[in-house]
């Protein structure tokens, strides 16, 4: 064979590709686009001296090299097609498994160097592969890899959005209890918070702009809300009122809770007691929430009579009551005076349901929000708490009496109490709470009880609340007796103490801290409405006392020794929009002030000024506690009226004396 040209180029040596034969599963045969070719057979190589030509033993030596090349690299294209993708049985049945056989052919035509190479490949794999274009030995066929299973997909676990509670702002707790209801005296119902006033005009107008819902069809032809933005919203269907509730992560309130919320827990018919005529309410149209102050319930809520109709969930009447799609309103609202204690049931879009139907909001749990002692006014004109204290906190400013003077004590009490001691029969001691200005027009609540351990057994004595107190014996009260159930709400001067009003009211019955009673009062201009864990008892008429401090009073009769524990006081500012009957209760022509004056008062040389709280530890003692603040086991067992030094008990909050830059423990 003639040697190659010397003009030849190195792209002319190398093997040009030719057509394989290609045969399937199936018998059949086609052609592959993959097939190396040699060089031509005109063109001819050197022999070595062994006779073979230096060509082909050039392309010997390649061909050992390339064999043990294309070994590892079938090995690796067929493990990582295995690895990277699987075959799914329909593309098995659609690409059946090939035998593709690969020649080589020497440019040698005798040279035993042509071989053949069969190996088992898909058509995608057969068709990315290149074989090498020199001569190999026969290599055994590489079997195809089992495929890798796709791995089962596990569908991703739906998480529930964390919807955060409600603000408190705006709300009051109803705790755990068993109430009465309409159809059941002893209803559990698990703790809950509702809306204090039913919701405004102006706070559904944020909603809407929010939120794009529909404006109330009456908006446009009253000007709402620029007008009546305080007003409760109406003409609402059940399913807009939850959508409302729902925006603010809030809910609608079972029948149950709405019940509870507004009848308390002695199941008043009304939220102001059993009277309908006790409260006068307007008869037509809506009014500012909360304005009506007497409509108010146990727990604080108002207008939960009167005003709008509001929407519940759950209804709990028999079955049959209530049908398939309908809801209930309860409340009734100003044009139906007569169903302010009846529910009503119906089809939610419906123009009867819906015409004076409103929204109050319920949750079963709120944010957790500080105590601010700043008012709080809320941007519907609602109340402002001017001052509130469970007695949990020392610094708060009460008076602290550092011993007993005369018969007298007053200060904190282990472990989160107000404490007023009288130890003489027919006397009386009242405490004021200065806050630095004079209260006029506000709401006052009370909660007390009666710590029998401490109180003489015989006897009776009666104990609550002072307010518009100008001067030391210038002042209003209401008091309540645990032991006879009788109130009375006096009027107290220089010469001695009236009666203005007085009764019986069988709710009464503080004996022990989990029955304390509730006594609340409104101070709005000349008028004072007094009530008795949540039933209004008096609504009277008097100006002589316009305004003044608030505080704490203890009376004894035939009684020698009353302790009494005050557990809660709050105030609140009136707002001005708050409605002053035109129609007052007539003022008493003369009151007989026959009574003996309040003697009992704050006395500047017993006050404890400097002092401080300590919790008892687990295996404390007043030796520890003593030497701990630099006082004395004396000043600590007089400044919390200790009667045996052996019973302090560890969870117990003390009011510590802090001696002066002069004193001394010695």
């Amino acid at each position: 064979t003639a040697p190659p040209s010397p003009e030849a180029t190195p792209a002319q040596a190398q093997p040009t590709m030719r057509g394989v034969a290609v045969e399937t599963t199936d018998g059949k045969q086609e052609e592959s686009s993959l097939r190396p070719e040699s060089a031509s057979a005109g063109q001819a190589d050197s022999s070595d001296a062994l006779g073979r030509p230096a060509k082909a033993r050039r392309w010997g030596l390649i061909g050992v090299v390339a064999v043990a090349l294309l070994g590892l690299g079938l090995g690796a294209v067929f493990l990582l097609s295995g690895l990277g993708r699987a075959d799914t049985p329909e593309e098995k049945a659609q690409v059946p498994a090939i035998t593709e056989t690969v020649v080589y052919e020497s440019s040698e035509p005798d040279s035993d160097a042509a071989q053949t190479v069969e190996v088992a490949l898909t058509r995608s794999q057969t068709e990315d592969l290149a074989i090498a274009s020199t001569a190999m030995p026969a290599v055994t066929a590489v079997p195809s890899p089992t495929p890798i299973p796709s791995p089962t997909t596990v569908p991703s676990p739906t998480m529930t959005p964390i919807v955060p509670p409600p603000s408190g702002q705006g709300m009051i707790e109803v705790n755990i209890g068993t109430y009465t209801t309409t159809v059941s005296i002893a209803d559990e119902l698990p703790r809950f918070w509702i809306d204090q006033y039913e919701v405004t005009n102006a706070q559904y107008a944020r909603f809407i702009e929010d939120t794009g819902a529909d404006v109330p069809d009456y908006w446009l032809d009253e000007d709402i809300p620029v007008e009546k933005g305080d007003h409760p919203v109406e003409g609402i269907s059940w399913q807009q009122a939850a959508e409302y509730c729902d925006w603010l992560n809030k809910r609608l309130p079972t029948e149950a809770e709405w019940e509870v919320a507004a009848r308390g827990p002695h199941g008043w018919l009304y939220p102001w007691g059993n009277e309908i005529g006790a409260v006068q309410l307007p008869t037509s149209g809506t009014y500012a929430v909360g304005s009506i102050l007497a409509d108010r319930s146990f727990f604080g809520a108002f207008d939960m009579a009167g005003n709008v109709w509001e929407w519940v969930t759950e209804p709990y009447l028999e079955p049959g009551a209530v049908e398939a799609g309908q809801r209930v309103i309860h409340g009734g609202a100003a044009t139906y005076p007569i169903d302010l204690n009846t529910p009503l049931a119906g089809d939610p879009d419906s123009g009867t349901m819906k015409r004076n139907a409103g929204i109050r909001c319920a949750a079963d749990q709120v944010a957790l929000e500080d105590k601010d002692l700043e008012p709080i006014q809320d941007d519907a004109g609602q109340l402002s708490v001017l001052y509130t204290d469970d007695f949990t906190d020392l610094s708060m400013g009460w008076p602290q009496a550092r011993e007993q003077v005369d018969t007298y004590f007053y200060g904190y009490h282990p472990t989160d109490f107000y404490h007023l001691e009288v130890e003489e029969s027919n006397d009386c001691l009242a405490v004021p709470r200065e806050l630095g200005f004079m209260l006029t027009d506000f709401m006052l609540e009370v909660e007390a009880y009666v710590f029998r351990p401490l109180s003489d057994a015989e006897g009776d004595f009666q104990y609550g609340v002072m307010l518009r107190q100008s001067s030391r014996n210038e002042f209003y009260a209401f008091l309540i007796s645990s032991r006879t159930q009788h109130w009375q709400a006096l009027k107290s001067s220089p010469e001695g103490m009236a009666i203005m009003a007085e009764g019986e009211h069988s709710s009464i019955r503080g004996t022990e801290e989990k029955t304390r009673d509730k006594l609340f009062v409104i101070a709005n201009g000349p008028r004072l409405s007094f009530f008795v864990n949540g039933e209004l008892v008096a609504d009277l008429s008097d100006s002589d006392y316009t305004a003044g401090n608030a505080g704490l009073i203890t009376q004894t009769f035939d009684n020698s020794k009353a302790h009494v524990h005050n557990d809660t006081f709050v105030l609140w500012d009136i707002p001005p929009d708050a409605v002053t009957s035109d129609a007052l209760p007539p003022a008493a022509a003369d009151y007989v002030f026959d009574q003996p004056v309040c003697r009992g008062y704050l006395s500047e040389s017993v006050l404890l000024l400097n002092f401080t709280g300590h919790t008892v530890l687990p295996g404390e003692n007043l030796t520890v506690i003593a030497k701990q603040y630099g006082t004395t086991i004396e000043a600590i067992i007089k400044a919390n009226d200790i009667a045996d030094p052996n019973r302090i008990r560890s969870g117990w909050s003390l009011v510590i004396p802090l001696p002066g830059p002069e004193e001394s423990t010695s």
